[in-house]
Order: structure tokens, then sequence, then C-alpha cells
């Protein structure tokens, strides 16, 4: 993938989030995802997510829905930062998004820990997050 949007993601690939699955991350079958059949969802303020990888770049492959919230995220302890998977154009249609969230780390392997966040959009339905998969590399 050189150059996309504009950065060099030589080496960069897909890492499927179904195996992250657990008792806060739920499995589901519900093929919303272009090119993913399966997904975690979390939707309960505090609900963490924990894995590694290997690279220096972190991208997340979800949906844009009504209900979306905050996704709330440390790389190696780090200070938390946070994302709001929700936007304007999810009151009229829910859709696939690409967002990268870290693209300058060192390269090695780093811990992930998200969370969903007690914030959300004022117009958001809910707290929800939904994952089909992690850009790395």
């Amino acid at each position: 993938l050189p150059y996309l949007f504009g950065r060099d993601l030589h080496g960069a690939r897909k890492l499927p989030a179904v195996q992250f699955a657990d008792e806060s991350w739920k499995l589901s079958h519900v093929h919303s995802l272009p090119h993913i059949p399966d997904y975690i969802y979390a939707c309960r303020p505090g609900d963490k997510l924990e894995f590694t990888f290997d690279g220096s770049i972190l991208g997340l492959y979800y949906t844009v829905e009504k209900d979306s919230g905050i996704l709330e995220y440390s790389i190696d302890g780090s200070d938390w930062k946070s994302v709001d998977l929700w936007d304007e154009y999810a009151l009229l249609f829910g859709r696939a998004h690409f967002l990268m969230i870290e693209e300058l780390l060192p390269k090695g392997e780093h811990s992930v820990t998200l969370k969903i966040s007690h914030q959300k959009a004022e117009k958001s339905e809910g707290y929800y997050a939904r994952i089909g998969a992690f850009c790395v590399g």
C-alpha cells in the first residue's frame, strides 16, 4: 500500500479484530463491513480490549452508525487519547470507515489498550464501537 493517504504504508497488513473477541468485546456475524464478514463490538463505557502488534502504525476499520461512541486508546502505557467513531452523517446512514490513529510509532512491538469512553457525541444514540480490523505495519 505505498503512499496511501500520502503515507508510505509498505508492509502494512490487516489484523482481523475477531481474534480479540472476549466477554467485553463480543463477536458479531452481521455482515455490515465490506470485505470483512465478522467484527467485534462493545457498548458499555469502560469496556476494555488489550492486544499487541508489531509495527509503527495503527489504524481502525470500523462502522460509523447512529449509536457509535468515542473510543479511547493508550499505546505502550502512554496518555489516553480518543477518537469519535460517530459523525453527523451517521443519523442518515451507517457505513464502513477507515481511520489511522497512530502513524509515527517506533518500529517494534507495541501494546494497545482500547476503552469505550463514558462520553459520547450529544446526538449519538449510544456508546458502540464496531471494529472489523486493525491496520498495522
